[in-house]
């Protein structure tokens, strides 16, 4: 696909990041679910991931938790006269900055811990425990017919990851394995302090895209659908987000369809991209170091 109204004229990636989209992702504070097979390296890569970040890295294995752990054990306070939730140990440790909560195994969570895994994938809370704003929260899985006791999930858990389909990393393998099994850290895009700065612009196009289509807004379930991607408000705020962080980076038009269909599913990206096509963008930096001036027209934003 190509996306002509891109700016810096991406048309493909000429240097190959395995998982870029899964690496953006995660630095935009969108939960992130990568599926893969067994044992094709994805934890230990999202652990040296969280080490080149700077984040400290705590890994959930979803089997192995209780409702509990995530909305908080009910404690009396009794000269008060109410209940508070008490969180667990590792929920305390996401009040302090640049934390990473990895949930593993994620299809297998139990089916009664998964309504109160919801609040903490959008509300960023667990209990009455709040997480600090730079909280990452990620998650990988392999298919359910690899995984013990595994469902697939329910379409409002669905609804708030960005799905990724999980790239083994394979030049590192090969270097790790040839430096007696001395594994490198991955390569890691790290997004500029200010990449919100493009936040605006992809939430217009995304609001002025539903403006023209409404119909794209909501998704129309059926009993026997089976997509993982798919649009819904919060979907929608959310990609513009993570297009922002791929643009911050220069990242390759590969990269952008990637995130925006692993959020909103691939109708929605076909359809907005060739919108996208249809109207002129330019490059703020043109713009801010006076190389293009804009003519303003206030009915289209």
């Amino acid at each position: 696909m190509t996306i002509t109204a891109l700016p810096r004229d991406r048309r493909s990636s000429e240097i190959a990041i395995p998982n870029l989209a899964y690496i953006i992702g995660v630095q935009t504070k969108t939960p992130c679910l990568t599926e893969g097979g067994t044992g094709e390296a994805k934890t230990q890569y999202i652990m040296q991931l969280a080490d080149v970040l700077g984040y400290d890295f705590y890994p959930l294995i979803g089997s192995c938790h209780a409702p509990e752990d995530f909305g908080g054990i009910p404690y009396p306070v009794y000269d008060q006269g109410h209940v508070e939730l008490l969180p667990m140990k590792w929920a305390q440790r996401c009040k302090k900055p640049k934390q990473m909560i990895f949930m593993d195994e994620t299809q297998s969570i139990p089916i009664q811990v998964r309504p109160v895994a919801l609040s903490m994938l959008t509300e960023r809370r667990i209990g009455e425990t709040h997480m600090h704003p730079d909280t990452i929260i990620c998650a990988a899985c392999n298919p359910p017919e690899l995984a013990p006791n595994a469902s697939p999930l329910e379409k409002s858990l669905l609804n708030r990851f960005f799905h990724h389909k999980w790239q083994i990393p394979v030049a590192s393998w090969l270097q790790g394995m040839r430096s007696d099994q001395s594994f490198p850290k991955p390569v890691v895009t790290v997004l500029p302090e200010n990449w919100l700065a493009y936040r605006g612009k992809w939430s217009a196009l995304h609001a002025n895209f539903i403006e023209a289509k409404p119909s794209m807004l909501v998704h129309e379930h059926t009993m026997d659908d089976e997509r993982k991607s798919f649009p819904s408000p919060r979907a929608i705020r959310q990609s513009a987000l993570l297009l922002a962080g791929a643009e911050s980076v220069d990242a390759p038009v590969e990269t952008f369809v990637e995130l925006l269909t692993g959020m909103v599913g691939s109708e929605y990206a076909s359809e907005f991209f060739a919108y996208c096509a249809s109207v002129e963008l330019y490059d703020p930096e043109d713009i801010v170091e006076g190389n293009r001036t804009v003519a303003w027209d206030r009915s289209r934003f």
